[in-house]
């Protein structure tokens, strides 16, 4: 029996539609009628989504009459319609308002209407009014069909005390009305979308952290420069002396509005830059700027250096390296350089840890003297 791969069950292509590229199951079609080929719907059907599908959104109506419900739209095209009939505002045209037959009189339209009720719109061809918002956010259970689908004409009960229109702006707050209007002047005012407001809190948060970190940067600069202690004993909020760099943060807020408002109460407690991770990370940064400015105050010349050793509190050794050097003015300069903890005071180690200072920024051992 002749054994039978997957192609077997495919028709193959003719020369034309496989001369560019080889045959391959994905290069063929089902010859079983079971399955025909997808054809394009036809424009006729009935289908509400279809038809809305190719609706030009550059042309609105403007007519509340003739509006298509908002949620009969496509999803992806609903807010650029929202947006659109926003721009445009409720439709509220001036001219000669026909008169509508109520009881034993003829009643019509008041222009008047429009300053009282802000938020409706005139339909010239239903001669009938509706609720602008409630249209742009209107659902398919809503029950404010009078407002967005079918129009309000009974003159007679405007301006009574059980006028309509009154009652449907005085629901209460969680009223759908009174959402929609919300929503609708979220979107007249583009500085309330919530891109917007992100970036402008955003913008705020940038501002507010950059004054705390410059108020901890102005502390460890006048503190490092006095030669002063940064910590204290006891840095608790009850403490009676909190130490040099807290003290010095507080006397800034006293003495500038701007810093007490961010640094005394709008301030998160894991985000004012004051604990002693970010005092030693500012020292660092201020000291690797020395470091650089006298890497480059040396340059090529020649140098000598100064090695001296201390135990500190902690039983630590610790190797200070100063560099004496003639600057490009002629005078002698000396520059305390790097402090550095050891294992131990032998020569190896002082020598290993001098040449990785050296080789660090970049000195030549050739230009040692001494």
């Amino acid at each position: 029996m002749q054994k039978r791969n997957i192609l077997h069950y495919f028709d193959k292509r003719d020369d034309n539609e496989s001369s560019s590229r080889p045959n391959s199951p994905c290069d063929v079609h089902t010859s079983n009628s079971k399955y025909p080929p997808k054809t394009k719907r036809s424009k006729t059907q009935n289908d509400d989504t279809q038809t809305l599908s190719h609706i030009n959104t550059s042309h609105y109506e403007r007519d509340p009459g003739k509006h298509i419900p908002i949620w009969q739209y496509p999803v992806d095209k609903q807010d650029e319609i929202r947006r659109a009939y926003v721009d445009m505002g409720p439709f509220q045209p001036t001219y000669d308002y026909p008169l509508n037959p109520c009881g034993s009189q003829s009643r019509r339209f008041q222009q008047s209407w429009f300053i009282k009720f802000p938020w409706i719109e005139y339909s010239v061809e239903n001669n009938s009014v509706f609720c602008f918002p409630c249209y742009l956010f209107d659902s398919p259970t809503s029950r404010y069909h009078t407002f967005t689908v079918e129009g309000f004409q009974n003159w007679k009960r405007v301006g009574g005390d059980q006028c309509p229109l009154a009652k449907h702006a005085k629901e209460d707050h969680n009223s759908l009305h009174h959402i929609a209007m919300q929503k609708w002047d979220h979107l007249k005012n583009p500085s309330l979308y919530i891109d917007k407001m992100i970036n402008k809190q955003s913008s705020q948060v940038i501002m507010r952290n950059r004054l705390l970190l410059k108020t901890s940067i102005e502390s460890v600069k006048w503190l490092a420069m006095q030669g002063c202690a940064f910590r204290g004993n006891d840095e608790s909020i009850n403490s009676a002396n909190r130490g040099n760099f807290i003290d010095m943060v507080m006397l800034q807020a006293r003495v500038n509005k701007d810093i007490a408002e961010v640094f005394l109460h709008n301030v998160a407690q894991n985000a004012k830059y004051t604990s002693p991770k970010i005092q030693q990370e500012l020292l660092k940064i201020l000291a690797d700027n020395v470091r650089g400015k006298i890497r480059v105050e040396i340059g090529d010349a020649k140098f000598c250096i100064l090695v001296d050793e201390a135990v500190d509190e902690s039983n630590k050794e610790q190797m200070a390296i100063i560099l004496r050097y003639v600057d490009e003015a002629g005078f002698i300069r000396e520059r305390f350089f790097e402090v550095i903890c050891v294992d131990d005071t032998s020569a190896l180690t002082l020598k290993r840890e001098i040449c990785i200072v050296l080789n660090r920024y970049n000195l030549l051992i050739e230009n040692l003297r001494g």
